[in-house]
């Protein structure tokens, strides 16, 4: 009896490994449409954010290390974009409003450049992470077969792609 009701766990256990995820997860509905600044992301053919796209793709190892990466960058870049804009609009915003001085005197030119130069910076890294995604997006899309996965829960289960 013993073993019987050992025997049916472990089969509960590898039938629940097997779960299956919704309609929004499947391999082929994950997918962007490239943009100049942006890019627009589609779960099912309906517009999602990275976010949604993010826990989608997150059953994939090397997809979930790649949008991660690029969750970094983003923030990296919106660190340095905010930063050059608060430099480039006080020394702006000063310069306009100083009397009996030019917009930039004073060393607010130099602290303008340095605005410029941050948001550059900014954008740059921006265009990066918006690389990196599109390449988790496309690692998560190519890559099939049979192996372990993390499930959105936080277990571990059998995971089969094609």
């Amino acid at each position: 009896m013993k073993t019987r009701i050992i025997f049916a766990l472990i089969l509960a256990a590898i039938s629940f490994s097997f779960g299956q995820n919704d309609d929004s997860s499947a391999k082929g509905d994950v997918s962007y449409d490239e943009g100049f600044f942006t890019d627009d992301y589609f779960i099912g053919g309906s517009p999602a954010t990275w976010d949604d796209v993010k826990d989608v793709i997150s059953s994939n190892d090397d997809a979930a290390d790649k949008a991660g990466t690029a969750t970094i960058l983003g923030y990296t870049a919106y660190a340095f974009a905010v930063t050059g804009g608060a430099f480039m609009g006080y020394a702006l915003g000063y310069g306009l409003f100083a009397k009996g001085e030019g917009i930039f005197d004073n060393g607010r030119d130099v602290m303008f450049c340095i605005g410029l130069g941050a948001a550059a910076v900014g954008y740059l890294i921006e265009y990066f992470a918006n690389g990196k995604r599109r390449s988790a997006i496309d690692t998560y899309k190519s890559e099939g077969g049979f192996g372990v996965v993390s499930t959105p829960q936080g277990g571990v289960g059998f995971g089969y792609s094609f």
